[in-house]
């Protein structure tokens, strides 16, 4: 080394530094607290930009090898026309044997257009007109059409009883108006043969006919032991009624004399 730079370098290391001024040593120190802060950050969105790129170029590249998901139609598989073993078979006939068929090799037939074989007869199976004369056909006569058996509706069955002679009035029926009622009285039937009484509305020449219109009926009263009974019926018109007493079957025992109400 040449001793001329050499002292000139002494020099300078020796001689006294003046020291950097407060606010540029603050200055200094807070660039290296924002580098140091930064960084990390940078690091993580370089980070997370290369993830990004990655996953894009995934995608990518699963779309160029998959196309199952796209909308082109998808051609059906061509599926071979099934193949049909057919045997052909050669008669030969004598004039005097029965024709006996002649085998020849089974040939492979390629149905493409959906059609049957042609049937071929079963060896041993004689063909018709082989001898010369033909089997004559069955005769077939008419059909007699077939009519449904006819069905004959039973008789209606009559549920109305036989008309009754009607007796002579043999006790007193009372009716008197009790504001909208029909308040009506009568002595009761002493017969062992009694089973209800009925009241029925008729007209003032009494009872002329058994067994009368069920609308005529106003009343049923099963209790032999009863001797009054009650009409809802407002104002109206005259109206007559007749009480009678049944037996068993409907059977008319007695009738009362006409009541006239109003």
């Amino acid at each position: 080394m040449n001793d001329d730079l050499e002292r000139r370098l002494r020099k300078v290391g020796t001689a006294p530094v003046s020291p950097l001024p407060e606010r540029s040593v603050r200055a200094i120190e807070e660039r290296l607290i924002a580098a140091r802060q930064s960084a990390p950050r940078t690091r993580w969105m370089a980070v997370a930009a290369a993830v990004l790129v990655l996953a894009v170029a995934a995608a990518a590249f699963g779309l160029q090898r998959d196309r199952s998901d796209t909308l082109q139609p998808v051609s059906p598989p061509t599926e071979p026309a099934p193949l049909v073993s057919t045997t052909s078979s050669t008669v030969v006939l004598s004039p005097t044997t029965t024709a006996s068929p002649t085998t020849t090799a089974p040939s492979t037939t390629l149905v493409s257009s959906g059609e049957l074989p042609p049937t071929i007869p079963s060896p041993g199976t004689t063909v018709p007109g082989a001898s010369g004369t033909t089997p004559p056909s069955p005769t077939v006569g008419p059909t007699a059409p077939t009519s449904p058996p006819s069905t004959v509706p039973p008789a209606p069955t009559s549920t109305t009883p036989a008309p009754q002679p009607v007796p002579a009035p043999s006790f007193t029926l009372t009716v008197q108006r009790v504001g909208d009622k029909l308040v009506f009285t009568w002595p009761a039937y002493t017969g062992a043969d009694g089973r209800r009484y009925v009241l029925v509305r008729t007209t003032p020449a009494g009872l002329n006919q058994w067994p009368v219109a069920p609308s005529r009926i106003a009343r049923t009263i099963a209790d032999m032991g009863a001797t009054r009974t009650v009409l809802d019926m407002p104002a109206s018109d005259q109206k007559a009624w007749v009480l009678v007493v049944l037996g068993e079957n409907r059977q008319l025992l007695a009738v009362s004399t006409v009541a006239i109400s109003n």
